[in-house]
């Protein structure tokens, strides 16, 4: 089972933000164009 998170974001700082935060909870991450996907494989 995958626990999935689809974040918008408006600016890049706010990209940033984000991905450092979900990278330090073990989350795998992918950018797309306006949203931010974080994943975890279980």
């Amino acid at each position: 089972m995958q626990r999935c998170l689809l974040i918008p974001y408006k600016t890049f700082r706010d990209r940033i933000r984000i991905v450092n935060y979900y990278e330090r909870r073990g989350y795998y991450i992918e950018v797309w164009e306006e949203y931010i996907y974080c994943y975890r494989g279980e």
